[in-house]
């Protein structure tokens, strides 16, 4: 099935493919295509992760939630 490639990733697609690490824009459209649904799956899962913690009451306020990333940034505390 041949593939169009818009103007603007063309750049991008003849530098992946100058990498060697692809035979043609088939493969890098490929790729692409593995790597967004991957990141897809990995979201899904973390949304089914915290509805679980959800569900078994594994939560904080938003207050602690946000005073611990105060502490972790070094910032100074709420008010």
């Amino acid at each position: 099935m041949p593939i169009e490639i818009p103007s603007e990733f063309r750049p991008f697609v003849d530098q992946e493919l100058q990498t060697g690490l692809y035979r043609s824009d088939q493969d890098v459209v490929n790729k692409a295509l593995e790597m967004l649904r991957r990141e897809r799956e990995e979201a899904l899962a973390g949304i089914r992760e915290g509805l679980a913690d959800v569900e078994a009451g594994r939560v904080q306020s938003l207050d602690d939630a946000f005073e611990d990333l105060r502490v972790e940034f070094g910032l100074p505390p709420g008010e």
